[in-house]
């Protein structure tokens, strides 16, 4: 990973997200896509629905409604995703997750990378 990459060789690269960095954006994480209609969704490659801005503010949408809160919380993820010891920082797609497993809160299907848990468990 690039984070790892970077404090192996002493550096740091002001353009990643990490500690002290600011907040990672992602799926209905920080970020939000509002149709023409005011549907709102998590992003526009995720399209579960989450409410309508003319039936409610945006905030609150974003703020309670359930799509949005499982979205954010980390602990939800599955499969390898779950387990990552970047989960807090990446988290995966969840809009990739989405369109190949038909879960949102699934494995990152594309992700190559194999978290530290799972590739201590493969050799014992």
């Amino acid at each position: 990973m690039a984070l790892e990459r970077r404090r192996a060789e002493g550096g740091e690269d002001g353009a990643l997200v990490g500690e002290g960095r600011g907040v990672h954006l992602s799926d209905g994480f920080g970020f939000v896509f509002i149709s023409s209609t005011g549907e709102v969704y998590p992003s526009g490659f995720l399209p579960l629905f989450a409410g309508n801005v003319r039936e409610k503010p945006l905030l609150e949408i974003y703020r309670n409604s359930p799509l949005f809160l499982e979205l954010r919380n980390r602990a939800l993820l599955k499969g390898k995703c779950g387990v990552c010891e970047y989960r807090e920082l990446c988290g995966g797609s969840r809009a990739r997750a989405w369109a190949e497993t038909g879960d949102h809160l699934a494995q990152d299907p594309r992700c190559a990378y194999v978290p530290k848990a799972l590739g201590q468990m493969s050799l014992a």
